[in-house]
């Protein structure tokens, strides 16, 4: 019986050690994620980046920046061929978007890309034919 004791009092000390453990490892972790989330380091895309414009055949690319810096938006066909400057420009912090019409686009897909101070993000949307649609 006192063996009993013994081994039960010892696996409830190892189990609120674990415990302990995983609480200090969950607030460690989250204080990581919070330091270093992509919108405090890098420019990207916002929310639902890209969406119809507000006229036909027109897109809205919604962007964030988190300190002030050049932004350039690049809009290529297919083959990787450089059809449209949206912007390249300095940017204050901040969300941003900028509009662009694709009534001279052939129907196909495109690609929007977001070139900032640390990286590159892509897009892909279609223009069709009196239609747009956007994917991620």
């Amino acid at each position: 019986m006192n063996i009993d004791l013994e081994l039960l009092r010892n696996a409830l000390l190892l189990s609120l050690l674990l415990i302990f453990v995983y609480i200090l490892y969950r607030r460690l972790l989250g204080s990581l994620k919070k330091r270093n989330a992509l919108p405090h380091r890098y420019a990207g895309f916002a929310g639902e980046a890209m969406e119809t414009g507000s006229y036909p055949d027109a897109f809205r690319v919604h962007f964030q920046v988190p300190e002030e810096q050049q932004v350039r938006l690049d809009i290529l066909d297919e083959y990787g061929n450089e059809v449209h400057i949206v912007c390249d420009e300095m940017f204050p912090p901040g969300e941003h978007f900028r509009e662009f019409r694709t009534e001279h686009f052939e129907p196909g897909n495109y690609f929007c890309l977001l070139h900032s101070l640390r990286q590159t993000s892509t897009r892909r949307f279609t223009v069709g034919t009196g239609s747009t649609e956007t994917a991620g």
